[in-house]
């Protein structure tokens, strides 16, 4: 996952991790989780976080690699 794309996206929305967790209707835990690499988005989570940044899902997965789960 490169983090600083999603660092930049927040960024943008003068957004933090936390706000981006709750949208996403996931613990911060589980979003750290998720940008170290440690574990992969779902599809729902995926969707959450791509209408939170204000991104096509494709430009997220493209962000995110191989990292979401089907």
């Amino acid at each position: 996952m490169r983090r600083d794309w999603i660092d930049r996206r927040l960024k943008a929305r003068h957004a933090s991790k936390g706000d981006l967790a709750d949208a996403m209707r996931i613990s911060q835990s589980r979003l750290s989780e998720v940008l170290a690499e440690k574990r992969r988005l779902t599809a729902g989570e995926a969707a959450r976080m791509a209408g939170f940044l204000q991104v096509p899902i494709e430009e997220l997965i493209a962000a995110v690699g191989e990292k979401v789960a089907a």
